[in-house]
């Protein structure tokens, strides 16, 4: 009867211990040097902290890493980490440990996991084809690092108080997609990385730049919130052949785009500008030399920058068009940059509509110029087409100023886009120069040829009217 009673007193014992490990794991208060998820599948060492449903590993509790250790390696393809909101933290000592951990790894997912307080949060090393989806990221030195990683995703995750939130070092072909990034040291980072799309992220209040691209070419950052940052919203820096489209670049404290030293061949169309502590757009280098050539500016709104709108320097061959440029300090400035194709802007209200040193550029198409709000010629014939030239002086003469501000697919200068004009570009529809019906205000693509392109472009602004601010 007693060794009956004694057993049964050991039993409760083990279950007592066993139902007060599993509380501690619960309440996150286990710690451990290193996890790993061998390639085989198995956890070392093994633990209620992770539970394994065959591919799929789910947290069950918070982990603690100690004395600096990288936290969770994964050695496994074709996996999927939930950390169901639980945390990996580190201790940040003098090392350089990883919260998590893939090196040549493909197709494995992280998710709903915080991480906090490791050199790198979260490692890509030789990876391609993986996840990173709803995770929290903080208090690391690199949010998120990729190195020779290729074809991965960061999405929907909240990458907030690191030195760098995200790092991309000699990649391609990644997507980071619609995170929060936001008071960071440092912003987005592309270091000799290609073919990276930056899209519909909040980028706020970093304390450098709120996205930086170094010897990186044939990337998009498209539809971007990229506001408050302590330096620019963007620097280009040696960086060619990029797409930055439609996104909102405001009250930065220095610029709102900069690109520097040779970054060629970019393409900056439909984005806003506006109230940027220094200057809208930027393209310069060096002691004022190496800078940018080939680059497109078009279609921006470009307002309320404490110094210049558009400012190049030594910059040249650049095609500056059908931008709204308003209420800058000054609204173009150019220094020793020749070449450049300046027309169909609205300048309207800058202090200083424009501002040139040893600069010779096109201010007109041929046919049309820009609309400038302090233009006092007149239009006897009603062309929409001022019949004298807007002088600045001898190499900034625009010989074709609008009397109305300018709007793709405005054929006859109204400031709006109706049925008049689709009319305009039926009735010369099929003709090039030379021909009897040919009218050089229906070319809109500019491509030498009346075309069902020029009806389209127009079509997609039709009923369109010209609005300021």
């Amino acid at each position: 009867m007693n060794g009956k009673l004694g057993s049964l007193v050991l039993s409760t014992l083990i279950l007592a211990n066993m139902f007060a490990f599993a509380f501690v794991v619960q309440l996150g208060e286990a710690s451990f040097l290193t996890i790993h998820i061998r390639i085989d599948g198995s956890v070392e060492p093994a633990t209620l902290l992770i539970q394994r449903h065959g591919d799929l590993y789910v947290l069950t509790g918070n982990i603690k890493v100690t004395l600096d250790n990288d936290g969770l390696v994964v050695e496994r393809d074709n996996v999927v980490l939930d950390g169901a909101g639980y945390t990996i933290k580190g201790e940040k000592l003098l090392s350089y440990p990883k919260g998590i951990c893939l090196s040549g790894r493909t197709n494995v997912t992280i998710r709903n996991v915080k991480v906090s307080s490791f050199y790198q949060g979260i490692f890509l090393n030789n990876t391609s084809k993986s996840r990173v989806v709803e995770d929290s990221l903080s208090d690391n030195s690199e949010g998120i690092r990729f190195y020779r990683s290729s074809c991965n995703d960061v999405l929907s995750s909240a990458i907030e108080a690191n030195d760098k939130s995200i790092a991309i070092y000699y990649s391609s072909n990644n997507t980071i997609f619609a995170n929060g990034i936001r008071n960071n040291s440092d912003g987005i980072l592309l270091v000799d990385s290609t073919d990276c799309s930056i899209v519909d992220n909040d980028l706020t209040t970093c304390n450098r730049d709120g996205i930086c691209l170094v010897a990186s070419s044939n990337n998009r950052m498209i539809r971007n919130n990229i506001s408050a940052n302590a330096a620019n919203g963007i620097r280009l820096d040696s960086s060619s052949n990029n797409e930055i489209s439609e996104n909102n670049i405001a009250a930065n404290r220095e610029s709102g785009i900069v690109v520097w030293d040779d970054s060629n061949h970019n393409t900056i169309v439909g984005n806003n500008f506006t109230a940027n502590k220094h200057c809208g757009i930027v393209l310069s280098g060096t002691l004022g030399l190496y800078g940018s050539s080939h680059c497109i500016i078009s279609e921006n709104r470009i307002t309320a920058n404490t110094a210049e709108g558009i400012d190049l320097v030594g910059s040249s061959n650049n095609r500056v068009t059908g931008n709204l440029v308003a209420e800058n300090r000054i609204g173009l400035s150019l220094t020793n940059s020749s070449n450049n194709s300046v027309y169909h802007n609205n300048l309207m209200n800058n202090t200083d509509q424009i501002s040139t040193w040893k600069s010779t550029n096109f201010w007109d198409n041929g046919v049309e110029g820009n609309y400038w709000s302090t233009y006092l010629g007149s239009d006897p014939d009603a062309d929409g087409i001022g019949d004298s030239p807007y002088v600045r002086d001898e190499n900034d003469t625009d010989f074709h100023p609008l009397m109305n501000p300018y709007i793709l697919g405005d054929v006859n200068h109204d400031a709006k886009v109706n049925i008049i004009d689709i009319c305009a570009i039926a009735e010369a529809l099929g003709t090039e120069p030379g021909d009897r019906r040919w009218n050089p205000h229906a070319d809109l693509d500019e491509n030498g040829m009346i075309d069902i392109a020029d009806v389209v472009m127009a079509a997609r602004r039709f009923r369109t009217e010209f609005e300021y601010l």
